[in-house]
């Protein structure tokens, strides 16, 4: 089935780290028909200076800018507005989340087995996921799990791909962080209800430090 994938890129003084990951992102989905779009949350280091020369060098890489700071959801939302593909995926901009994972993580929508994937970092056996916040994430995702309906191994995962009418026809409501939980309740209500078909796929982590 020919598709595009559109990934999604919220940064915000990634200098260090962006022209990375996008090089890993070419480099791992060369046989996929891909764009990016990148978000600038108002970044005060010389994140954007890196970015337009991105742009320059790859027609495929999309730059937007806030002129404030707004966090990580409304960043989300703005790039949301820019997809043009089938399927739409959130990138982080550090070096945490490992691109080779993303083939993996949209073969079930390929597939016509998923509406939505998320990756977890905990459902795997084979990820250095470091112990504090292996710790942690189980300590968040173990609190909404026992005060909710719901039920998240890794409530704060970053990889989570969705068809692109799905992501278009959601109301986003929460703000900053806080896209990273509204999804997977989002997900889980609808799943419950019969229209998203979710699954849940393993993904490495390394520690970008």
């Amino acid at each position: 089935m020919p598709f595009t994938l559109s990934i999604v890129i919220p940064v915000y003084n990634e200098s260090r780290t962006i022209t990375q990951i996008i090089e890993k992102l070419f480099n791992c989905l060369s046989m996929i028909d891909f764009e990016i779009i990148i978000v600038d949350d108002c970044s005060i280091d010389n994140t954007v200076e890196i970015l337009n020369r991105l742009t320059e060098q790859h027609e495929n890489v999309t730059l937007v800018q806030h002129e404030s700071n707004k966090g990580k959801t409304e960043a989300l939302k703005t790039g949301f507005l820019y997809c043009s593909g089938n399927i739409v995926l959130v990138q982080d901009a550090d070096l945490e989340y490992d691109p080779k994972d993303i083939p993996g993580l949209i073969q079930p929508i390929l597939e016509d087995r998923a509406d939505v994937v998320y990756g977890s970092r905990l459902s795997g056996r084979n990820n250095i996921f470091i112990f504090k916040s292996l710790l942690a994430n189980k300590t968040l995702s173990f609190a909404s799990n026992l005060f909710t309906k719901y039920k998240f191994s890794d409530v704060e995962t970053c990889y989570k791909a969705l068809r692109l009418d799905i992501i278009k026809n959601m109301i986003i409501t929460s703000e900053r962080f806080g896209f990273e939980i509204e999804v997977q309740k989002t997900g889980q209500d609808a799943h419950l209800n019969g229209p998203w078909r979710t699954v849940k796929r393993s993904m490495s982590h390394s520690n970008s430090e």
